[in-house]
């Protein structure tokens, strides 16, 4: 492990699941931080953007869609359109 990435052989960089495990937690608690007026939309960027900028330097593509599918910050969702369901 190295600066919160999991290191693989074949050049592959992963989160550890106790991160995404983590995130999880938070991102539920800024969801309903957020429908209950308590956290307004900006701070919910920032914090995510926080985050995905992290993320983003591992592959995390697909974990990244998982989490946030169809949302402010999902990876696949561009142009404002619903992302297409699989």
């Amino acid at each position: 492990m190295f600066l919160g990435f999991e290191l693989h052989g074949c050049g592959l960089r992963r989160l550890p699941p106790a991160n995404v495990a983590r995130f999880r937690r938070r991102l539920e608690l800024l969801r309903d931080g957020w429908r209950m007026g308590e956290i307004d939309s900006n701070e919910v960027r920032q914090r995510l953007g926080a985050w995905i900028a992290h993320a983003g330097h591992a592959h995390t593509t697909g974990l990244r869609h998982a989490l946030l599918r169809g949302g402010w910050f999902d990876p696949f969702w561009d142009d404002g359109r619903p992302v297409p369901t699989q």
